[in-house]
This record gives C-alpha cells, sequence and structure tokens, in this order.
C-alpha cells in the first residue's frame, strides 16, 4: 500500500514525482551545482592571482632604460631618472595588504620625489588600492633602508585620498579565455607573462594642483607583471585639457633591479 501523510490530522493522497518531473529537478540541481562551481572556481583563482599579484609589487625598480631610449628617440621632453622602492609595511593596524612607496632621483637618493601608502583589497570587481599621504612624511624618508620602521605605522599616521581609489584586475589572455587544459610547463610560463593592470575614475578623483591654484581631476593607472611596474598620473583641467603628464607616453616604465 503507498505511504500517506498527516497534515492538520488530514490524510493526504500519496505524491506522484513522474519521469519529467524528475528530469525537471535533476536539470535544476545540476545548475545550481554548476553555477556554485563556477563561482569557486573564479573566487579561488582571484586569490591565486592576488597572491601573486602582492609577491610581485615589492621590490626596488628604476627607469633607466625608459629615459635611455627617450633620449636615442630623440623626445622632446624625456621622463626624469626616477629610482622607486615599493615595501611591505608589516603594520598590523594599517593590514598585511599595504605598502609603501618612495620615489627618489636616481642620481640622487636624498632628494625624495613623492611618498604614499597604498592598501589593497581583494573584491569581486578586482584588486581595489587605497591610496594615502602621510601625515609626516618626513617621519618615513629612511624607510628604504629601515623597513622595520614600517611595523609602527597606524591610521593616524594617514590621510586617504578619497574617489581616488584604482582597481587592479589580471588581462586576459588567448590562453585565459580558451580554457583549455594547460600542462605544467605552460601553467608556468602563463604564470610569468601575466600582467595585471589598474585605474581609477578620474570624475571622482580631484587633488589640488599648484598649476592651476585650485582643484585638477586626476588620472591614475598602473601596470604590473613580474619584473615591471609601470605608473602613470594625468592631471586635467575642469574643460578636460591635460594640465600635466604625456598623453604620447603617459608611463613611468620601470624595471625592478632588485
Amino acid at each position: 500500500m503507498d505511504r500517506t501523510y498527516l497534515d492538520k490530522g488530514l490524510l493526504l493522497p500519496p505524491t506522484r514525482i513522474g519521469a519529467r518531473g524528475v528530469l525537471v529537478i535533476g536539470l535544476i540541481v545540476a545548475a545550481a551545482c554548476l553555477t556554485g562551481c563556477a563561482t569557486m572556481k573564479k573566487n579561488h583563482q582571484r586569490d591565486v592571482d592576488f597572491a601573486q599579484f602582492s609577491r610581485w609589487l615589492p621590490g626596488t625598480y628604476d627607469n633607466t632604460a625608459q629615459v635611455k631610449a627617450d633620449l636615442q628617440k630623440g623626445v622632446r621632453h624625456p621622463h626624469d631618472t626616477v629610482e622607486l622602492a615599493v615595501i611591505p609595511t608589516e603594520s598590523i593596524e594599517v593590514g598585511a595588504d599595504s605598502f609603501y612607496l618612495q620615489e627618489t632621483a636616481a642620481d640622487n637618493s636624498l632628494r625624495v620625489l613623492s611618498q604614499r601608502v597604498v592598501v589593497f583589497k581583494e573584491t569581486e570587481k578586482g584588486f581595489v588600492e587605497m591610496i594615502y599621504s602621510l601625515n609626516e612624511p618626513m617621519r618615513w624618508r629612511d624607510g628604504p633602508h629601515e623597513p622595520d620602521m614600517f611595523e609602527g605605522l597606524t591610521t593616524r599616521d594617514l590621510k586617504v585620498a578619497n574617489g581616488c581609489e584604482l582597481i587592479w584586475n589580471r588581462v586576459q589572455t588567448d590562453t585565459d579565455k580558451h580554457a583549455k587544459k594547460l600542462t605544467k610547463e605552460e601553467a608556468k610560463k602563463a604564470d610569468e607573462t601575466a600582467r595585471y593592470e589598474g585605474k581609477n575614475d578620474r570624475k571622482r578623483c580631484q587633488m589640488t594642483s599648484h598649476a592651476v591654484m585650485g582643484l585638477v581631476e586626476v588620472e591614475l593607472r598602473g601596470e604590473l607583471s613580474s619584473k615591471e611596474l609601470a605608473l602613470a598620473e594625468l592631471q586635467y583641467d575642469s574643460d578636460g585639457h591635460l594640465l600635466q603628464g604625456s598623453s604620447d607616453e603617459p608611463f613611468y616604465r620601470f624595471h625592478k633591479i632588485r
């Protein structure tokens, strides 16, 4: 005899699920599994990419090769020769994925050109880079030679550049798009040639400029590979005219030297 069920004291007739119903339920379950698996795979790949990005970023860079190329090509306004240090802060309060960046003249390490702290956060949109200025920049100038000092860095030492955050993502290649199964050698080569790009929304990023004695829109862009880091900053007036930076080659292209 078929089984019956009680509902509020009443006997209910048994429910039969036909072959079509079983098929529909199976398809729904399969679709849910596929969606969940795809999401897990995407999240895992983002974790792997973020670990690689964070491992590649620190180091000491210079752009001497770029400057030499500028001079050989007879560029009217060649890039300045700059050395860039990128140092993990190891600050518990500021965050594990925070870095101190300091630019100096390549021929004079005492001439500091810029200082800032950047903090990265992994999100579904990509790696969000928040930019901070230092309230007491002179205090941290010896950081490239004494990196342990950044362990004492706190949020009170920083001032955020609101609206200027960059979003970084791994650049999709033909290999990524076809998503074929790679051999170990192919996967290793793909990782070594990976590249990341970041950019901000210049309409949301405004900073004070001495060029116009007021606020300007600032476009920030970046590129990162295993041995190279490129950074660009372009400033525009309210009419969209370029005030600072080169439209021909906006990037300072740094090569990792150690």
